[in-house]
């Protein structure tokens, strides 16, 4: 710093003689001091203003993060109703046409360091020629009451249900205020994407569709444009949660996609699935969480909470020689049926990506609100495009940002000699960020 000003003062001195005064002639005595000093003095409170800055700071009192309390998981309940088998094939959506709404005001104290940086920019610097070269991004600021701060420290009983069973539940894992305050804002931004919705809609059962035959209105990935849907997903109490089910550290884990999932009073029925047939990921340690919004009664009481066949994550057989999803036996005749309702708005129920899931229809006289989030393990490769053909594409708006940019740099690594398109390529990616945002 000492050099720098000895040498902003001497050019100071060579700039103050071309000085000119009131009549045009070269300024002389103190007119060139005057300018020389304030050019010399710019230096000078530069140097103290870094010295003195971080030491002010450094004494700043720290918030203490508030700690959450769960209620412990119920078990969970039998269901009676035997569900659809067939599914059809669903065609490829393109991308989005939306576009995401401003940034929230963000906080230095919030940014952290990560190998995968938050999206940047008006479309979240979406760029192909970048893929290799994210850099960090601030963070959208949650909105007031949705920090969501502590997670549920899952027993041994839990960890030992959801792996011989596929699934458990979490009673509280929002609290009625935070249930409230998410429906409020997804409402919104289900009502500002309607248009997308209907497309989805007319894509996916056609212009002849009756209410019946729809099983459920969905929209995806909230979480880059709305703001308590970024606080929710990249929260403590759901990645570190998603974190002990997939059995890998905290902050190892991935967010894959959200889905807001409304099912109108007198949707159909939700046929049978599993969530990794429809991801363009390959791995075996992917879960989701499905939160009700809204109260969904038992099946009887006409509510429409997921059913689950239990052990059908560990079905090897069914899985490798069925021809398609829909031919998978998913009746109690093979399966023991289970459903965790009635759940009231904040509880939650977690499975793994290949467990088969469905739900009943909407019998109800009111909607029923959830919201799905889905994580899996970090270090993933993406499918091949022959291992594709055997997906199935209903989820494919949610990839459609991200994977051709994987598909891109899978080509330019086979293409080099790197073996990227025989195997896939690592699923890291802007859109693919590990949580929690801050730890």
């Amino acid at each position: 710093a000492g050099l720098r000003v000895h040498a902003r003062v001497k050019v100071a001195d060579q700039d103050a003689r071309g000085v000119k005064n009131d009549r045009g002639l070269p300024a002389r005595g103190a007119a060139r001091r005057r300018v020389a000093t304030r050019t010399m003095m710019r230096p000078l409170c530069t140097v103290a203003l870094a010295c003195l800055l971080p030491a002010a700071c450094a004494g700043a009192p720290q918030p203490r993060p508030r700690a959450a309390s769960f209620a412990r998981a119920s078990p969970p309940r039998t269901a009676g109703l035997k569900y659809g088998h067939t599914r059809p094939e669903i065609a490829t959506l393109g991308k989005e046409d939306d576009q995401p709404s401003p940034p929230l005001a963000t906080s230095a104290s919030r940014l952290r360091p990560q190998t995968t940086p938050a999206p940047v920019g008006p479309r979240y610097g979406h760029t192909r020629s970048g893929i290799a070269t994210w850099t960090a991004a601030p963070l959208l600021a949650p909105p007031a009451g949705l920090e969501l701060r502590g997670a549920p420290t899952l027993g041994a009983h839990e960890l030992l249900q959801y792996e011989r069973n596929g699934h458990i539940a979490t009673s509280g894992l929002l609290s009625s205020v935070e249930a409230g305050l998410l429906l409020a804002e997804l409402g919104a931004e289900h009502e500002r994407r309607r248009a997308q919705t209907r497309a989805k809609l007319l894509a996916d059962h056609g212009p002849n569709q009756r209410k019946g035959d729809v099983p459920f209105e969905q929209l995806f990935n909230s979480w880059l444009a709305n703001g308590a849907a970024r606080a929710l997903v990249g929260s403590e109490r759901l990645a570190l949660t998603a974190a002990q089910l997939l059995g890998v550290a905290p902050g190892q884990a991935r967010l894959y996609q959200d889905t807001l999932l409304v099912k109108r009073a007198g949707h159909g029925a939700t046929l049978w699935h599993t969530d990794g047939h429809m991801c363009p990921i390959e791995t075996n340690r992917f879960v989701s969480c499905w939160i009700a919004l809204s109260p969904v009664p038992r099946e009887k009481a006409g509510g429409s909470a997921l059913v689950f066949a239990d052990q059908s994550h560990r079905d090897y057989a069914s899985l490798y020689w069925g021809e398609s999803e829909g031919e998978l036996e998913c009746s109690g005749k093979k399966y023991t049926l289970s459903s965790h309702a009635p759940l009231q708005p904040g509880d939650a129920t977690w499975h793994d990506g290949w467990v088969q899931h469905a739900a009943p229809p909407n019998r109800l006289k009111n909607d029923r609100w959830a919201f799905a989030i889905s994580f899996f393990a970090d270090g993933a490769r993406t499918l091949t495009s022959n291992q594709r053909r055997r997906m199935n594409g209903e989820d494919s708006p949610s990839y459609a940002r991200w994977l051709p940019d994987l598909d891109e740099q899978s080509g330019r690594l086979f293409a080099g000699g790197g073996g990227g398109a025989q195997g896939g390529v690592k699923a890291v990616h802007a859109h693919l960020p590990l949580v929690p945002w801050t730890r």
